[in-house]
């Protein structure tokens, strides 16, 4: 149920960046996700009988990419999205983190965490969000504006942008 109400709830931006921004959509036939699926399973029970931990999406992105590369050729291959991946998977632990220490009211590892993410992926939404979100605990309105700003300018419908820009201007009494 969640898989099906959740492109509704929450937009469709990570299935955009895997079947346009990661290879062209034209490659992307039947047999080609048919070899894509296949592959990814069999990485997994490989992985599962070595006894090696491994990532269902990792495998399914590299089964795309590499059906992908077979069927259509190199060029197929856009290494702008996989950049964008990258990017994400390396910034996310610092993103997480920063929410454990925010929920463990420890504000000045928060706001660190949440910097190293931002400097590591200045596309990351959630680590603006967050740095938005510990400047406003913090009572430093100023940074906070620019903060959601910033993740704003990222994505414009984000909801925990507006939702954290709504509380900023209230509870400074900007609306009544």
């Amino acid at each position: 149920l969640a898989e099906f109400v959740g492109p509704f709830l929450f937009g469709t931006a990570v299935a955009q960046t895997i079947g346009v921004d990661l290879v062209d959509p034209d490659s992307v036939t039947v047999p080609v996700v048919m070899a894509a699926v296949l592959s990814a399973i069999l990485w997994k029970i490989i992985t599962w009988r070595l006894s090696v931990p491994s990532s269902s999406s990792h495998s399914l992105f590299g089964g795309l990419i590499g059906a992908v590369i077979v069927a259509a050729g190199i060029t197929a291959f856009k290494r702008a999205g996989f950049q964008t991946i990258i990017l994400a998977r390396i910034s996310a632990p610092f993103v997480g983190l920063g929410n454990v220490y925010r929920n463990l009211n420890r504000p000045f590892d928060a706001l660190s965490s949440y910097e190293r993410a931002t400097k590591l992926n200045s596309a990351d939404v959630n680590a603006f969000r967050g740095l938005g979100d510990v400047y406003a605990d913090l009572g430093r309105r100023d940074e906070a504006l620019i903060a959601y700003q910033d993740a704003n300018k990222l994505d414009s419908k984000d909801a925990g942008t507006h939702l954290g820009r709504g509380n900023l201007h209230r509870d400074a009494g900007a609306w009544r």
